[in-house]
């Protein structure tokens, strides 16, 4: 819980000064027992493995790990997208995104606005679109802080000829991100059974990264047909995994307990506990946050409606444009 808390931190808030000529400041912990130490200067660069920051003539390099908090300056077109995103108008946001690509020369912070930006297009349903500016983004620095934002679906996804004919193509792609985005875009096509074919292999990577959602995505295919003891094996695996990528799994076995009829009671609220792992850990998971609530209010209709109704207060008010939110206002009605 900590460390997702703190990953977060990072990924999201990382903190903005208005003038221009302002410098950067970085403020880190070597241990968790000493005090944690700032220092300003420029940073040249930031990716998932170390910072590094120009002190005079002079260059600093901090493990990223060690990192709790960055003041930089943003540009306007920057932090008007931060405010649309926030406030999920996600056709503003996008303008403003692409705005600040623009006028943004720092590749560090370029690659800020591109995961920003993947969120964006993936809320407003631009699946090919953010795995184009995701491939981009890692094509600039394999060792990018924010593949945790990679654009695969977790739910059913309405069908695209242009998405589907590109997702054929990087399936068989020897660049394995792109086949993993390809299989995950081919779930729900008449492509499903090669998608899962591919995904097999890939779940054999030697990039962790890939293998782990791999996984994930064939955890997603037997989602409607997995009994408990093979959930239960998910679960036991899931926790293995890094906190930021988890996301998917915890989306995939809650709705798996979801489907099972012979689920008892006891174990309905379990699972309710474990959707609401999404919306409280992954808040820029918006689409998939109202869609585990939904599934919560439902796992706890029988045994606790006056919290299923609490959760669905919550759905209405947080997520309204959504089919999960619509129909949590519906239900409230009744």
């Amino acid at each position: 819980m900590r460390l997702i808390a703190l990953y977060f931190a990072v990924f999201v808030q990382i903190l903005c000064v208005s003038r221009l000529g302002a410098q950067d400041s970085v403020s880190y912990q070597v241990d968790p027992a000493k005090p944690v130490q700032t220092r300003t200067g420029t940073i040249v660069d930031y990716n998932n493995k170390i910072l590094t920051i120009k002190i005079g003539d002079n260059q600093r390099r901090i493990p990223a790990s060690q990192v709790r908090q960055v003041s930089t300056r943003y540009t306007t077109p920057h932090l008007r997208g931060d405010e649309q995103l926030a406030s999920k108008n996600y056709v503003g946001a996008i303008k403003f995104f692409r705005e600040a690509l623009d006028q943004e020369p720092r590749p560090w912070v370029q690659r800020v606005i591109q995961a920003s930006l993947v969120q964006t297009l993936r809320e407003n349903g631009n699946w090919l679109d953010a795995a184009k500016v995701f491939a981009s983004m890692l094509s600039n620095e394999s060792e990018c802080r924010f593949f945790s934002a990679i654009p695969v679906p977790w739910l059913p996804i309405n069908p695209n000829v242009n998405r589907t004919v590109a997702a054929e193509k990087w399936m068989g792609d020897s660049d394995e991100i792109l086949a993993l985005m390809g299989c995950s875009f081919l779930m729900s096509t008449m492509k499903r059974e090669q998608a899962i074919e591919r995904l097999q292999k890939l779940k054999q990577s030697k990039d962790p990264r890939v293998a782990r959602i791999a996984t994930m995505q064939i955890w997603r295919s037997r989602m409607l047909v997995a009994d408990a003891s093979e959930v239960k094996s998910w679960q036991r695996k899931l926790e293995k995994f890094p906190e930021p990528v988890r996301y998917g799994g915890y989306f995939v076995i809650t709705g798996a307990y979801a489907n099972n009829p012979k689920l008892s009671s006891t174990s309905r609220d379990l699972a309710a506990v474990e959707a609401m792992r999404i919306p409280i850990l992954f808040p820029t998971q918006h689409r998939l946050s109202a869609s585990a609530l939904h599934t919560a209010a439902k796992l706890l209709q029988t045994s606790n409606p006056q919290g299923a109704k609490k959760i669905l207060q919550e759905l209405a008010v947080k997520f309204p444009n959504t089919e999960f939110g619509k129909s949590a206002g519906a239900q409230l009605k009744k």
